[in-house]
């Protein structure tokens, strides 16, 4: 696979919303049993323009063609990457990673991890601590992703964005000491 991870420019957000539309939406609950919820985030995770402009986002490119992309907010942006959620915001030391998505046509080739990687290696050079994020066991194949890459659980930044979903944390130190030192 010769896969190129990068920054993405402003022509492919239109290819970066339409990856994160066909990864997501076959997760809406069929009937809307969440008031609304769902639809909300996912316009929420839809608003890469929004993204672009106050984050980093990342494309997978193979061949020319977008397979994936995903975002890092830098230290200092922690409001910004709980935008639209209940969720308690990231300290501003930490960095944090949000919407990440893969073609599902070529998911299981180790795209996500790749691109999870990179955003990892940014914000070491940008200084962060720590870097954190949300996933749900209705995203299995992100659950298992992180839990392999050695992500810990940091319960107290949970939020339920619906009675029936949890949106667990999870924290990666990148520097020495426990992640609740680098509030």
């Amino acid at each position: 696979m010769n896969l190129l991870i990068r920054r993405a420019h402003a022509a492919e957000l239109p290819e970066t919303r339409r990856i994160l539309s066909a990864a997501f939406e076959p997760q809406r609950p069929e009937p809307d049993t969440t008031n609304g919820a769902f639809a909300r985030y996912l316009e929420d995770l839809l608003s890469v323009s929004l993204r672009f402009e106050q984050a980093e986002l990342f494309v997978a490119v193979e061949g020319g063609i977008i397979r994936g992309t995903a975002t890092l907010y830098p230290p200092g942006q922690g409001h910004a990457a709980t935008r639209g959620t209940a969720a308690r915001p990231w300290p501003r030391a930490w960095a944090s990673l949000r919407a990440l998505g893969v073609d599902p046509a070529h998911r299981r080739r180790g795209i996500g991890r790749r691109l999870s990687e990179a955003r990892v290696q940014r914000a070491r050079e940008l200084g962060a601590p720590v870097v954190a994020l949300h996933t749900s066991r209705l995203f299995a194949a992100a659950y298992h992703m992180i839990q392999a890459m050695g992500w810990r659980r940091l319960p107290e930044y949970d939020h339920a964005p619906t009675p029936t979903v949890q949106a667990e944390a999870y924290v990666l130190r990148l520097c020495e000491g426990d992640a609740r030192e680098h509030r």
